[in-house]
């Protein structure tokens, strides 16, 4: 929703309604409308409309808790914690209609000049992983001696050609099950 959008909205909804700003006691509970999703100035505020417990409308900005993904049209569930001084949106509720299912835009991007490296340390500053690049692609580099790839469910790699190269010790291979190796020809030293 463009800006223009957004204040012919606040306008009409405030004009077309005698609505009053929404007061929740400590700890209440409410379930609003979403009715515009991204506010005009203030980043992470919403506009909400529902009814109180007594029946009275009420219309407001608020913020939400920072992993929800809120749309025009959402239910949410406000409530008002009792050491804050507004209330808060603190969930959303299923829809009876469906939500379309949104393609995946990327997000934020770094560019690496061929000189550069992005660096991730850990809380004390020292560094865990750099990913760079180089003339054959790109190096993800682990900075610990012990580093672990842990998941649920399965792990594949796919590539070209793959090759591990253990520089120093053993290479160990462990499986609950079976250990397939399947291959055109398979060389043992």
């Amino acid at each position: 929703m463009n800006a223009e959008n957004v204040f012919d909205k606040i306008g009409k909804s405030r004009d077309e309604s005698s609505m009053d700003s929404l007061a929740l006691s400590s700890g209440e509970l409410l379930v609003a409308e979403v009715i515009v999703d991204v506010h005009p100035v203030t980043p992470g505020r919403v506009l909400i409309k529902g009814n109180h417990a007594d029946g009275t409308s009420f219309e407001s900005w608020l913020s939400a808790l920072q992993s929800l993904v809120i749309r025009a049209g959402d239910r949410v569930t406000i409530q008002r914690p009792s050491n804050y001084p507004e209330p808060i949106i603190n969930g959303v509720l299923d829809s009876v209609d469906r939500k379309p299912v949104l393609a995946h835009k990327t997000g934020a991007e770094l560019s690496l000049q061929p000189d550069e490296t992005l660096r991730i340390n850990d809380d004390k500053g020292a560094p865990l992983m750099d990913v760079k690049q180089s003339d054959d692609g790109p190096i993800v580099q682990l900075h610990t001696s012990m580093s672990a790839l842990d998941m649920p469910g399965t792990f594949r790699l796919s590539a070209d050609a793959v090759e591990i190269d253990a520089r120093q010790g053993e290479m160990k291979l462990a499986a609950s099950g079976d250990i397939h190796v399947d291959g055109e020809v398979i060389n043992l030293n």
